[in-house]
């Protein structure tokens, strides 16, 4: 297997439609401090790795989860601090070479996300993802 063009360490890594892995995020392997917003994907039957569009925010120490034709990306941490923000994209978009961006997930009001390092997180039925677990601000 081919091997992606940045190095990470404490990235997020989700498998989208049983035929590609992404990979967010991260930090440097000589820097911890140099978080990346930065995200690739494998192509598992074409043997190849591609970029995909950056995040909003750096993060590392987050979590992924793929949910119907979107992937999403859950809190972690950078150099701002503890993130409680969740973002996504349209891989469906991005693996049929289509353009996409991140987006903010907004919640309902009255929800709110602790910030958290490293949260467990699942699709749970049609219209849920579970989000649990995780440090809680170091």
């Amino acid at each position: 297997m081919k091997k992606p063009s940045v190095a990470r360490c404490f990235p997020a890594v989700v498998v989208f439609q049983s035929a590609f892995i992404f990979v967010s995020g991260g930090s440097s392997p000589d820097d911890f401090t140099k978080e990346f917003a930065s995200c690739c994907y494998y192509d598992v039957g074409k043997d190849e790795w591609n970029q995909a569009p950056e995040m909003n925010f750096a993060r590392k120490n987050h979590s992924m989860c793929a949910f119907g034709k979107y992937i999403y990306a859950f809190s972690g941490v950078n150099n701002s601090g503890w993130l409680d923000s969740i973002e996504r994209l349209d891989a469906s978009a991005i693996t049929n070479e289509r353009k996409a961006t991140w987006e903010i997930v907004r919640l309902e009001t009255g929800n709110v996300l602790p910030a958290r390092g490293v949260p467990m997180v699942a699709p749970f039925g049609a219209d849920e993802i579970l989000y649990m677990g995780g440090l809680l601000n170091g």
